[in-house]
């Protein structure tokens, strides 16, 4: 399965930002939205370098 998303400024980031997200990493935001339809799947993600950080992995792990 195979999801896109095209990032157009930092202004539409913070524009679109919610909630908890805003604080989180671009990468770990974008990664969150990417991965959201399949969240509770125990699904493995494969994903760029640009997205791989720690806080990643936990929120991740969070969404199941």
């Amino acid at each position: 399965m195979l999801r896109l998303s095209i990032v157009t400024s930092a202004e539409h980031r913070l524009e679109t930002a919610t909630g908890d997200d805003y604080e989180l990493p671009h990468g770990t935001t974008i990664l969150k939205k990417l991965v959201a339809p399949w969240a509770g799947t125990t699904r493995t993600v494969c994903a760029d370098s640009y997205f791989a950080s720690v806080c990643a992995a936990q929120q991740l792990l969070a969404m199941g």
